[in-house]
């Protein structure tokens, strides 16, 4: 069966009617974010079915604005070519794990031979650039690795999301430059492809989740906890992603493990 991205699958709808406050705009934006996901991936009536009662407490007026917020997500969805109803075929996760293996492998030798910035970055630099010109530019690697092209709305999420990361590397390590904090240059790095995951399990599957959570997690703690040594959340930065990476390499073909209709009619038929 080919996956599908259902992001909040098992979100206890339930717990939530105990945490509303009426007309709060906390309430709007949260219910706002919930809707927005069960509309976009998953087609669920149940959860917003879940949702009526808190929705109303919220009020009219806040059903309302959610509604034209889920309106106008919908026109920039189908404007982005996603389908609504239509499973994401996830086919390119294995040139995505060797990404990640090989960016694990630059981190893991720029801490290395870090030095005073922590992560060398010519190394990262040059690790970097090889890795884009020999895996992601590389129509023979690609060729070898993926079991197809990804449909236009998944090609058009990995723009944004690298937009995303560009984004917050901008906004969240560029003010440390100056001062030439590379500890905090670093863990925003790390933070901005954290989160720039997040977008990309549109692209290669809902595994990206507890990577970008994971490797979130882990620049938040390297910023909170600053008498702990830099190195500690590189390997950790580094392990997860090769962790992940490696899973992804070993991903198998999601459309051979389709079956075809008629195949599955005369399995369920009984004897």
């Amino acid at each position: 069966m080919v996956e599908s991205c259902q992001f909040f699958k098992a979100f206890p709808a339930v717990v939530l009617r105990h945490t509303f406050v009426k007309n709060s705009k906390i309430t709007q934006n949260l219910l706002f974010f919930i809707l927005l996901f069960d509309y976009t991936y998953m087609q669920r009536p149940s959860i917003t079915h879940g949702l009526r009662l808190p929705l109303l407490k919220a009020g009219k007026k806040a059903e309302e604005n959610i509604e034209k917020g889920i309106g106008m997500i919908s026109t920039l969805l189908k404007s982005l070519g996603y389908v609504k109803g239509e499973p994401l075929t996830f086919l390119s996760k294995r040139i995505c794990g060797l990404w990640l293996v090989w960016i694990a492998a630059v981190i893991l030798v720029g801490t290395l031979f870090g030095g005073a910035q922590m992560i060398s970055m010519p190394i990262f630099a040059t690790g970097y650039f090889l890795g884009f010109a020999f895996i992601l530019a590389n129509k023979r690697v690609y060729k070898k690795l993926a079991f197809g092209r990804p449909s236009r709305f998944q090609n058009r999420m990995t723009v944004i999301s690298i937009f995303l990361a560009v984004l917050l590397l901008i906004g969240m390590g560029g003010p440390f430059f100056d001062s030439h904090q590379y500890r905090m240059i670093w863990l925003a790095a790390f933070l901005a492809f954290g989160i720039h995951f997040f977008p990309f399990a549109a692209v290669h599957g809902k595994i990206m989740l507890p990577l970008g959570a994971l490797c979130s997690a882990n620049a938040i703690a390297g910023m909170l906890l600053p008498n702990v040594p830099f190195p500690i959340f590189a390997y950790g930065d580094v392990t997860v992603m090769g962790i992940f990476g490696i899973i992804l390499l070993r991903s198998k073909n999601p459309l051979a493990m389709e079956k075809p209709a008629s195949e599955t009619l005369r399995a369920d038929k009984p004897c």
